[in-house]
């Protein structure tokens, strides 16, 4: 992984989640070329806390190999994490500048106790067909047939939309996706594996407090 050539912005948000305080941090920057991929947060851990209270962050992705095309290529990831007391702000650095903000957002978030039947129905949740494919073709009379179709979505939910609207963005451009499209219509166990996969990966980004699932649709068309 490397530093992405330049932060252009950067938002933090504070809100109360089961486990305590958390903080989500939203930002966007420059890459040089296209191709760049994975883009993430990576928190900086120190033996001791930092005396200017501003928790550190490296703003990084994959850099890309064989062609690409020369031309800057804007990029960005979200991260949510724990808020320590001492942190009154954070500081992300990228490859040519760092960007620092101690503004909280407030009251933009939502507490969710996902004991609470009434609070899980005020989650965020956001679907996102992945892959479809028909087959089964019957013929009911003469004029009429029907086919079994088969949709695999993708649902994501949690307290808060942005950073879920953020992974959905990233993973409809992602090699998981394009191979989900290929595997799915084939069936048996390597679409599976890839799902599987898939949840761990996006569970990883959001953190926690989201949850991430893969639902097979299976229903009749009339034609």
């Amino acid at each position: 992984m490397h530093h992405v050539h330049e932060v252009r912005t950067l938002r933090l948000f504070r809100f109360d989640a089961p486990g305590g305080t958390k903080l989500l941090l939203d930002v966007t920057g420059m890459v040089p070329t296209s191709g760049w991929s994975q883009a993430r947060l990576v928190p900086r851990f120190g033996a001791r806390e930092p005396v200017d209270g501003l928790w550190e962050f490296d703003f990084v992705a994959r850099a890309p190999s064989g062609l690409v095309v020369d031309v800057p290529q804007w990029t960005g990831a979200t991260l949510t994490v724990g808020r320590p007391d001492w942190c009154r702000g954070v500081r992300v650095y990228a490859a040519t500048n760092a960007e620092t903000t101690a503004t909280f957002a407030a009251a933009v978030l939502l507490h969710v106790d996902c004991g609470d039947a009434e609070a899980r129905k005020r989650e965020v949740r956001v679907t996102q067909p992945v892959a479809a494919y028909e087959d089964n073709f019957q013929s009911l009379d003469r004029s009429t047939c029907r086919r079994q179709r088969h949709e695999l979505v993708l649902t994501l939910s949690g307290p808060i939309e942005l950073p879920i609207r953020r992974v959905l963005a990233d993973f409809a451009c992602s090699a998981e996706a394009a191979r989900l499209v290929t595997e799915y219509p084939l069936g048996g166990g390597a679409t599976w594996r890839t799902a599987s996969t898939l949840l761990e990966q996006l569970q990883m980004e959001l953190g926690g407090d989201f949850r991430a699932r893969l639902d097979d649709h299976i229903s009749w068309i009339e034609s």
